[in-house]
């Protein structure tokens, strides 16, 4: 205990501009946080616009005192000080762990409790969501932030390291528009963030009790590889047909129709993929029970001709929400322009597979946020969904209805395309 509270006191004092920094930065997050929650961040008031610039400086902050904090004992290398001396890699890194809960931890724990304060809330009430809190930013910036800076000899490389990560990270953004796929969500997501940081949290382990940079640069890329995939959403398929089952057909969740009065007719508008139109269906709804909503999440379409002619979307992002009051609706997909163009004098079927959730109403709270007032419902399912202004917190659990032509508690959807 004694060498361990010996390092955290050296790290205290070498590094007390750092700290005084994130810590000044942390305040004024603080003071001028609030004001956003009235006018968000799309104002060009100069308060919104400091409290735009503070909120990125927050996690600048942290990674540049946890940087310097791990290489207050360099893990790359043979030459360090430190490894001539009899410290114990169990001290050290516990030593690392009490500086991160004094420094970071304990004054981020303080400045939340603040706002919820200033929003009117007693922190004491939501100390389990406060300590959640933490527990994400560890997960999402914590431990990639000391991962790496393990493996990185130098506070100069870890600037390159950093510019090269967003480089990459908006690289893959970029080619994920491009696939111009939305796969409904699912479990998936939350698996990547566990396994990545399962990947961040060996590393550390590696570093301080082996020093071998190798198997944890190979780990690193290791992330890499599982960011990629993430971007293209293919955890989230390994998990698509057992969130999403089949729907039974005798008592749908909802009941959705081709909608043909005269009123409302098939329309399609370009968009910004030139390959592509966007054509919207117009819907009839019913069946929807009392005390539940369906949140049509993704949409899949195929498109047959009489001539044989097939074309089929993956899957794209739906967004939307049917109440037991609403009786149509509209749902556009983006369907390829040449193939339009073979079809449009022919009748065709269209066979529309939905992602839905059924969300049904818990307990309704109050929340006053800036100017405006919220009603929220009990989240059981851990996810918050927003609907109509506010938060609408709901159970999910449901399937995917296919509505197809004949097919029971489906519907067939044929129609003229000129």
């Amino acid at each position: 205990m004694s060498q361990i509270l010996h390092i955290f006191k050296k790290d205290a004092r070498h590094l007390w501009p750092e700290v005084l920094a994130s810590l000044v930065i942390t305040a004024i997050f603080v003071k001028t946080y609030p004001d956003t929650w009235a006018t968000g961040f799309h104002t060009s008031r100069l308060p919104d616009i400091v409290a735009t610039v503070v909120v990125v400086l927050v996690p600048v902050s942290w990674w540049v005192m946890l940087t310097r904090l791990v290489h207050d004992e360099p893990l790359v290398g043979e030459r360090q000080f430190w490894i001539t001396r009899p410290y114990r890699w169990q001290n050290l890194l516990a030593a690392k762990l009490l500086f991160l809960s004094v420094f970071l931890y304990l004054p981020l724990l303080i400045a939340h409790s603040l706002l919820l304060r200033e929003a009117g809330f007693h922190p004491l009430s939501y100390l389990l969501g406060l300590f959640f809190n933490l527990l994400l930013i560890t997960f999402i910036l914590i431990v990639p932030i000391i991962a790496i800076a393990t493996i990185i000899s130098s506070f100069a490389k870890a600037v390159l390291t950093l510019l090269a990560a967003i480089v990459y990270v908006i690289g893959l953004a970029a080619l994920a528009s491009l696939w111009n796929a939305s796969f409904p969500e699912t479990d998936g997501g939350g698996v990547t963030v566990f396994v990545l940081c399962s990947i961040g949290i060996a590393i550390i382990l590696v570093q301080y009790a082996t020093r071998n940079v190798g198997l944890s640069r190979w780990l690193l890329i290791a992330a890499a590889v599982g960011i990629a995939a993430s971007a293209f959403d293919w955890p989230g398929r390994l998990f698509l047909s057992r969130e999403y089952p089949s729907a039974s057909v005798t008592a749908p969740p909802v009941h959705l129709d081709f909608d043909s009065s005269p009123s409302h007719h098939l329309a399609a508008f370009a968009g910004s993929d030139e390959k592509e139109l966007s054509v919207r269906f117009p819907l009839t709804i019913s069946n929807i029970a009392t005390g539940t909503a369906i949140h049509a999440e993704a949409v899949r379409v195929a498109i047959t001709a009489p001539n044989g002619l097939h074309w089929s979307s993956s899957w794209q992002g739906a967004g939307q929400y049917f109440l037991p009051n609403d009786v149509s609706s509209t749902i556009s997909v983006n369907v390829n322009r040449a193939f339009l163009e073979k079809v449009k004098d022919l009748p065709v079927q269209v066979r529309i597979t939905w992602a839905l959730s059924r969300l049904r109403a818990g307990v309704t709270r109050q929340a006053i946020n800036g100017e405006g007032v919220f009603r929220g419902r009990e989240n059981y399912a851990g996810r918050v969904r927003l609907h109509g202004g506010g938060l609408l917190w709901l159970v999910q659990g449901g399937g995917v209805q296919e509505c197809a032509d004949g097919a029971p508690g489906g519907t067939g959807l044929d129609g003229d395309w000129d």
